[in-house]
């Protein structure tokens, strides 16, 4: 005879299931769909209205929102993501980085622009310009440089800009006047980060006269907005492939896209370039980008397309074609180089 035992109300497991937030994608829809979109705008990424339809641009918002919060950018709400949307604010100054958007950000921007960092206009987006903003007003305030605007570099910001004695200029190198007055973009604070750096990699280059260092500092000036980028914008993506950059590897387009101030680019150079500093480049590519080891990426790049002997003979065409591949910016590069030679007499 069956045994017919009561079944128990224990039912537990059915609504800890049905309470859970369903893992959201591209495609989804519906009011879970929406509150998602209702929290990305109050924690400052933009999905568009709250139509509970997951399209591109929330897949887009998801994502900069994972890469604010240090989650995987896959663009899926799961748990984790679900979790950081619902968890509370821990104060408007804590934790800015690249991907966040909002006034908070456009806050940041200002006091960098007001610190002499220019970070682009003070939009509340926290893209590249920022970060590298950010990451030079916290090395010069000997802070960690890791581009995320915490309450350590808040508190920083928020001190009063105060004002420098220019750094010294040593033998044979530039000032901080000549070199702003052949950048008239460049600012006091960007200059004064930079030019020690300049100096000491044109004194190791060898880039010791007015016509080689007019030369230098113009090619570096058009490649790099005036020291504004030290990592190309483009993802990269275009130089997969790229055997006569020696990127074989899958990925290698994005890993060894163009950084330091004359966009070193290219898997075998950024191992040539490693080799002759002594800096593991290829395993570390991102250290390129940094203004103690770009300037010497470019001073090496320099060097070994032998452009010394082009800039002694006047031969600034030839410079433009072997550090450009061919003679794109050719104006620029022309008005920088002039300036450059009135600025040091070359």
């Amino acid at each position: 005879m069956t045994s017919l035992a009561p079944v128990r109300a224990s039912q537990p497991t059915f609504l800890a299931a049905a309470a859970a937030p369903a893992t959201l994608k591209e495609g989804s829809r519906g009011p879970q769909v929406a509150d998602v979109q209702r929290k990305l705008t109050a924690a400052g990424f933009n999905p568009g209205p709250a139509d509970g339809v997951f399209g591109a641009k929330t897949t887009a918002a998801v994502k900069a929102f994972q890469r604010a919060k240090g989650l995987v950018a896959d663009g899926v709400v799961g748990p984790k993501t679900h979790a950081a949307l619902n968890a509370k604010p821990t104060g408007s100054t804590g934790g800015l980085k690249e991907g966040a958007r909002g006034p908070a950000v456009a806050d940041a921007q200002r006091r960098l622009a007001a610190h002499g960092f220019n970070p682009g206009p003070a939009d509340g987006v926290f893209g590249p310009q920022t970060t590298a903003a950010v990451k030079a007003f916290q090395r010069a305030k000997g802070l960690v440089a890791d581009g995320v605007v915490g309450p350590k570099t808040q508190a920083a910001l928020a001190a009063a800009p105060v004002s420098q004695p220019p750094p010294a200029t040593p033998a044979g190198g530039v000032s901080l006047q000549q070199l702003r007055s052949i950048m008239p973009h460049l600012s006091d604070a960007r200059a004064r980060e930079c030019l020690p750096h300049l100096n000491r990699a044109m004194a190791e280059a060898g880039i010791n006269t007015p016509k080689r260092q007019a030369a230098f500092l113009a090619q570096l000036a058009h490649e790099s907005g005036e020291f504004r980028y030290f990592e190309e914008l483009a993802s990269g993506a275009a130089y997969e492939g790229r055997k006569d950059l020696g990127n074989t590897q899958p990925g290698d387009g994005v890993r060894f896209k163009g950084r330091g101030p004359i966009q070193l680019t290219g898997r075998a150079n950024y191992r040539a370039a490693g080799q002759a500093l002594g800096i593991d480049l290829e395993n570390n590519p991102k250290r390129a980008a940094d203004v103690d080891v770009g300037f010497r990426t470019a001073a090496w790049f320099w060097n070994s397309r032998n452009l010394n002997s082009y800039a002694d003979a006047g031969n600034f065409d030839a410079i433009t074609k072997r550090v450009n591949g061919g003679y794109n910016g050719k104006a620029s590069r022309d008005a920088y180089y002039a300036r450059a030679r009135g600025v040091l007499g070359a």
